[in-house]
């Protein structure tokens, strides 16, 4: 599961790093700050999580790759894969595979952190104190559901815990679910009747994110081939 949170965070980077990006958005002068909140991040809540509950997840994490990390030979046989390239990079130095946990626990973090609504933007709402009253109560930022996210958690472990392989297409079905739960940037905005919400700029991010990642994958698979010393002539390609 440590290997989960940043394949989401690697294939959703424009929407994951809003939690991250809230508190340098903050420090902006503030043409630039409202148009990264109306855009990009909302009106988001930049708490941190706990010493207790940072460290007992680091904990956590460290024990798991002390105790449990698995490594299949076919993981390390097949340099055709992408996962070949980063177990080599993780294999490298028993050290590596323990300074990875903080990244692995930030990238859960940001991934969790995605699921929060952004608040209001109570500057623009304009209404009688009663309705406005009404709208604070509403428009507050609702964190993820707990029941989603564990069910969610614990079906995900189930499926991908059990295999001996690391493969990206194991975690193709639970990226989904995730991002279909990823809440649109401008529906706490939706509470004023008359105002038009704006657009959630970050699926244009996304967009071209992913065709990123598409084009550059295409292009190491169709002009990268390269033959391995036991097979002379027969062209190995690139592939997830």
């Amino acid at each position: 599961m440590l290997y989960f949170w940043p394949y989401i965070v690697f294939f959703s980077l424009p929407l994951a790093l809003k939690p991250a990006l809230s508190p340098v958005v903050k420090r902006l002068p503030k043409r630039p700050q409202a148009l990264c909140q109306k855009y990009l991040v909302g009106e988001y809540s930049t708490s941190a999580p706990g010493l207790a509950s940072t460290t007992t997840m680091i904990l956590c994490g460290l024990a798991a790759v002390h105790f449990n990390t698995i490594v299949h030979p076919y993981t390390l046989a097949d340099n055709r894969h992408y996962v070949f390239y980063v177990f080599r990079i993780l294999l490298r130095h028993t050290a590596i595979r323990y300074l990875a946990v903080p990244f692995y626990i930030i990238c859960a973090l940001l991934t969790i952190r995605t699921l929060e609504s952004p608040t209001a933007n109570r500057a623009q709402v304009k209404q009688t104190m009663q309705d406005k009253q009404q709208v604070k109560s509403e428009t507050r930022q609702q964190p993820c559901k707990v029941s989603f996210v564990a069910v969610w958690a614990i079906t995900t472990t189930l499926s991908v815990a059990t295999a001996p392989l690391v493969e990206p297409r194991y975690f193709i079905v639970p990226w989904i679910m995730w991002r279909l739960h990823v809440p649109y940037l401008s529906d706490s905005r939706s509470q004023e009747p008359r105002s038009k919400s704006p657009y959630d700029a970050r699926l244009v991010l996304e967009t071209a994110w992913l065709l990123t990642i598409d084009i550059a994958i295409g292009y190491y698979f169709l002009y990268r081939g390269f033959a391995w010393p036991s097979e002379p002539g027969n062209v190995q390609r690139f592939l997830w």
